[in-house]
Parts: C-alpha cells; sequence; structure tokens
C-alpha cells in the first residue's frame, strides 16, 4: 500500500486539480447510476397501473445521456493525467540515466535501462485511473448497500454473501500477481539485452561457432516470459472468471429469493425490480475492485523496478568557481601526484601512488601491459570517474576545480573502441558542437583520409557503425577529434584498426596539425611509441619510469622488454 500511494502521489504531484475534478465527475456518474433504479421502479409502477409518466422517461433519458458525458469529459481528463504522468516520470528517468556515473551506467545492459523507461512506466501510468475507478466503485458499493438494505435486508444478505466471498477471493488470488509481473519484466530485459548482445558480437559468436549457443540463451529468457506468463494467465483466466461465476451465483440467488419473496407479499414486483438494479450496481462494483485491485498489484511491481533506476547513484554535484582564468587555453601541462584509484567492487588498484607529467606541446605515450591502467589515467583526464586519492593537475590548477563542459569543450577525444553513431556522417562529427560548417567537416575528413561515396556527410553510418569498416570508423573518430581545435587531444590507442602506411598517414597527421598542443596516447605499437616525444611506462598500476625513449631504452628494464616484444 506505501508503494501504490508513492506512486500515486507522484503521478498527481502536478496535476491535483485535475485528479480532484475527476474525482468528482466520478462522484457524479455514480450518484446518476444510484438514481437510476428509482426512476427504473416508478417506471414499473407506472406501466402497471396503466399511467405512464412521460417526466419520469425523460428524467432517465436525461441521466443515462447526463451519465454519458460526465463518463467522457473524466475519462479524456483522466487520459491526459496518465500520460502526462508517464511523460514527466519518463523525463525524471532519462535524467537520472545521463546523470549516472559512468562506471555505475556501464554496470547495467542497455536493455535494463530501456525496460523501466517503457514497460515499467506502462504498468505504473494506470494507477491513477484505477484509483478512480475503486473510489468510483466504493461509492456503488457503499451507496447500492444502503439502498438495498432499505428495500429487502434479507434478500440482500443472501446475494452479498457471494459478493464479499467473490471479493475475498479477488484479493487473495491477486498477491502472487506483482511477483510474476516482476519475473516477466526482468525477462523482458533479459531478452532485449540478449538481442542486443547477439547483434554487436554477431561475427565473432559465428566465428567460433557460438551462434546457437547466443541463440539457446536468448531462447531460455523467452522461455522464462512464457512460463511467467502463462502463471500470469492462468491466474488471470481463474481470478476473473471465478469471481464473475461467485456473482453470477449471488444474482441467480437474489432473482430466485426475491421472486419467492415477492410471492410471499413482502415486496413489490417493482420493488424487486428496483432491487434487481441496486444489487446489479453492486455485482458490477466489486467486479470492478477486483479488477482494479489486480492492476493495482502489476503498478506496485512496475515501481518496484523503477525504484532500483531511482535510488541509483548519480555523478557528484561540484560547485565550481567561474571567476578562474581560462588556463586551458594553449597547450596544457598535466600532472599526476600520488593518483591512486580502484574501480567500485574491486580489491586491487588500477592505479597505485602514480605520479607523471604530461608536457605542454609535447606528443606523450602512456605505455604498459593490458590491464596495467593506461586507459584508466585517461578516463580520470576526463573526469568520467574519480581518484580514490592523490592529484591531477592541469597547467597547475587541479583537475577538481575545473568545471567537467570547460574542461572536455577543450580536449579532443579518440576513444579505444572507435565509437560511431547510428545516423550520417554529419551527425557523427556535429556531436556536442554547435555551428560547425559542412566545409570544416570536409576539411577534417580530408585531413584523415577517409574516402566514402558521395555526398560524404550524408553517409549513413548504420547501428553502430556497420556500414563502415574498422579503420574507417578510426578515421571517423580521429576527424571528430580534431573538430574544434582541442588544446588536449586524447587517444586511446588511437589507431589500432589501422594498417601500417595508415597509421605513418595519421601519425604525420596528427604531428602536423597539433604541432603546437599536447598530445596524450596510450599506445601498444611500436611505431606509436617511437613517435612519441615523452613516453610513461605503467606496469599493474604503478608508473615505473618515464622520459624520451633514448633514456628509457638505458634505464628501464621492464621498458626494454615491452619495446622487444614489439619488435620481435
Amino acid at each position: 500500500m506505501k508503494t501504490l500511494l508513492k506512486v500515486l502521489g507522484r503521478s498527481i504531484s502536478h496535476h491535483r486539480f485535475l485528479y480532484i475534478l475527476c474525482l468528482f465527475l466520478g462522484g457524479i456518474s455514480e450518484l446518476l447510476v444510484l438514481v437510476q433504479p428509482q426512476l427504473g421502479g416508478k417506471l414499473i409502477e407506472g406501466v402497471q397501473s396503466g399511467q405512464l409518466s412521460g417526466s419520469i422517461v425523460a428524467a432517465l433519458v436525461f441521466i443515462l445521456a447526463s451519465n454519458a458525458l460526465v463518463t467522457m469529459c473524466q475519462q479524456l481528463v483522466l487520459g491526459k493525467i496518465c500520460e502526462d504522468s508517464a511523460y514527466e516520470l519518463r523525463c525524471g528517468l532519462v535524467e537520472r540515466f545521463f546523470s549516472l556515473p559512468i562506471l555505475e551506467q556501464e554496470s547495467k545492459a542497455p536493455g535494463w535501462y530501456s525496460q523501466r523507461i517503457v514497460s515499467d512506466v506502462d504498468l505504473t501510468k494506470a494507477l491513477p485511473g484505477q484509483s478512480i475507478a475503486l473510489f468510483q466503485a466504493t461509492i456503488i458499493l457503499i451507496g447500492s448497500t444502503i439502498a438495498l438494505l432499505c428495500i429487502e435486508p434479507i434478500t440482500f444478505f443472501v446475494g452479498a454473501s457471494f459478493g464479499v466471498l467473490s471479493l475475498v477471493f479477488a484479493v487473495m488470488a491477486s498477491r502472487p500477481l506483482v511477483k510474476l509481473r516482476e519475473g516477466i519484466q526482468d525477462a523482458y530485459t533479459g531478452i532485449t539485452a540478449g538481442a542486443q548482445e547477439s547483434m554487436r558480437t554477431g561475427r565473432v559468436l559465428r566465428a567460433y561457432g557460438a551462434w546457437n549457443a547466443s541463440r539457446k540463451e536468448l531462447e531460455l529468457e523467452v522461455s522464462r516470459a512464457h512460463e511467467d506468463g502463462l502463471r500470469l494467465s492462468v491466474i488471470n483466466s481463474c481470478l476473473f472468471p471465478i469471481a464473475s461465476i461467485l456473482m453470477q451465483l449471488a444474482n441467480i440467488g437474489t432473482i430466485l429469493f426475491g421472486a419467492f419473496r415477492v410471492a410471499d407479499g413482502a415486496i413489490s414486483f417493482s420493488g424487486l425490480v428496483m432491487f434487481l438494479m441496486y444489487f446489479s450496481a453492486f455485482s458490477s462494483s466489486v467486479s470492478q475492485l477486483s479488477g482494479s485491485i489486480s492492476r493495482m498489484r502489476e503498478a506496485e511491481a512496475g515501481e518496484r523496478r523503477l525504484t532500483e533506476l531511482e535510488t541509483m547513484n548519480v555523478e557528484r554535484s561540484i560547485r565550481y568557481n567561474h571567476q578562474i582564468p581560462n588556463i586551458i587555453s594553449g597547450a596544457a601541462e598535466i600532472q599526476f601526484n600520488n593518483v591512486s584509484f580502484s574501480y567500485d567492487g574491486e580489491t586491487e588498484f588500477a592505479l597505485k601512488d602514480a605520479s607523471f607529467i604530461v608536457p605542454a606541446g609535447k606528443r606523450t605515450a602512456i605505455v604498459g601491459a593490458s590491464g596495467g591502467g593506461k586507459t584508466t589515467c585517461l578516463g580520470l583526464l576526463e573526469k568520467f570517474f574519480f581518484p580514490n586519492s592523490g592529484e591531477i593537475l592541469l597547467n597547475g590548477m587541479p583537475l577538481n576545480e575545473i568545471e567537467t563542459s570547460r574542461l572536455r569543450a577543450s580536449i579532443g577525444y579518440v576513444d579505444q573502441d572507435a565509437v560511431v553513431m547510428r545516423g550520417t556522417i554529419r551527425s557523427n562529427l556535429s556531436v556536442g558542437r554547435e555551428g560547425i560548417s559542412d566545409s570544416e567537416m570536409e576539411k577534417v575528413l580530408d585531413l584523415v583520409g577517409l574516402t566514402l561515396p558521395q555526398p560524404r556527410l550524408d553517409y549513413q553510418t548504420g547501428e553502430n557503425g556497420s556500414a563502415l569498416s574498422g579503420g574507417q570508423k578510426q578515421r571517423l573518430a580521429l576527424a571528430r577529434s580534431f573538430l574544434g581545435l582541442p588544446n588536449l587531444l586524447i587517444m586511446d590507442e588511437p589507431t589500432s584498426s589501422l594498417d601500417g602506411i595508415a597509421e605513418h598517414e595519421i601519425n604525420d597527421i596528427i604531428r602536423k596539425a597539433f604541432s603546437s598542443i599536447t598530445v596524450l596516447c596510450t599506445a601498444h605499437r611500436l611505431s606509436q611509441i617511437l613517435s612519441s616525444d615523452w613516453i610513461v611506462v605503467v606496469n599493474e598500476g604503478q608508473v615505473v619510469a618515464q622520459g624520451p625513449h633514448e633514456i628509457l631504452m638505458d634505464t628501464c628494464e621492464y621498458y626494454r622488454e615491452l619495446v622487444a616484444s614489439q619488435a620481435a
């Protein structure tokens, strides 16, 4: 109940007036329903006496038309409340998604987020309507109960016993719905994530003969959704028919006992008709209560899953001094002073007491074995995450005192995977940059040697860049980093997908285009290492040496081993 009240409160927080209006219209609608049996009874009496009153007929028609109009207006208002609340909730979840620290965000599969933003919100958005339906059903239940007790209490108790039994059965039977709905939603998440993963890694899976194994894993998730769906269907298929059977027994019992009471002279025929109309309203309210409880249980399941996303830690907010000078202009000098960092859940440090310098206006390479902490250094510089201890300085100022947006606007960044987004070459180049002209884009494409069918900027890259080769993706990522003339160029294995000739061309381009700014890259290839002015050697998260290639060859055995392994 606490969870449902939380969802309801959030859904109507900006629509209190409209929600109250819906309740008011619902109350009017049900009062009109409660008046109908009275007019129906008078209509029967008029027919029996041979004095049919036109005013009674007109009043009954007016009430029926008014009820239809009120219901229509209520549904329009209710639709706005539900859609607006879903929109606001989705906007909040999207904002939360984009506020997550990168490591927190990457801890979940993409399908995990889409399932919550789409399907789980759909489950919860029905709650305002169900709460109003519950309110209206309660009015009818109370009103019809009072009327039935006044007309014929004995007959009412005979029928009501079945109605109460139906309601108790619905409440008890709906309890497993929450867990089953959660299981189905989790299975849907697994299906989405599995399909995305299979598409992304399809070539590797086929190459290693694992395509069928991947299919079977996805089929397991489909089977899981199927099994939980069947259980849910069994409960629903039993819940509503059994509740309906109980109410039908109540109606049959009421009619039979009522007929006996009419034959006994305890109640008139018109009184019986009026009683049956009220009892029909009573039965409908019990059925509506049963259905609303079931659907509200499903909304509760959706809310529990949304809470997982809503309670994830967001990126910490830092108040920056906007009066500081623009220290990012010109070549950047970077200093790591005793920096340590460990990823969440890891006991080992990715970096431990790392201290090194990235000279201004020079090309610096961070080298070492895979998993040694090279990429972590770049992530710390981009403020994707923050050191556990130590300090990073940019031109003498602590990195944590520089506003993140200002910092990133001055950095060109090339990811290790050469990420390409769905869309055109133009949309990939202009991401995050406004006012970039087509001529500027064409210039950087020419600079990196990316040849494509014309018009080149309108070329579609496909899902995850599937329409481009590995080398074309790498060149596009490099072209994107060149736009805007960054003050610092950060590259994670920038030429990993290029052949030797293309790599040599790109190295020449970088050296000519960025001769006066700082370039920092991670490197495995010997050509990348030898083209650098300054080299930082890391091993198992620790900086073991730094300096020019010639000096390191004389002073650092680990560096000599790295170079020898590349030269072999």
